[in-house]
């Protein structure tokens, strides 16, 4: 019998979501050479906030700006 999980999305709140967004955020100040990157995670913040985007979405895009900026370097 297949379980279906669903409920890991709807655990995820926009507080938790900010806090990795901003732990993302002091990553990437240090990594140096910023460019788009602090402005490309507020927009991911108001677009949360605004509830274009989930929370889990957000911190997955996040993730995403951090680990481009690492290949980039």
């Amino acid at each position: 019998m297949e379980k279906i999980n669903n409920f890991k999305e709807a655990e995820i709140t926009q507080g938790d979501a900010r806090q990795h967004i901003e732990a993302v955020r002091a990553q990437v100040m240090q990594m140096g050479a910023n460019d788009s990157e602090n402005s490309d995670l507020e927009q991911v913040i108001s677009e949360m906030e605004d509830g274009v985007i989930s929370p889990q979405e957000a911190m997955q895009r996040a993730d995403g700006i951090r680990d481009s900026k690492q290949s980039y370097h």
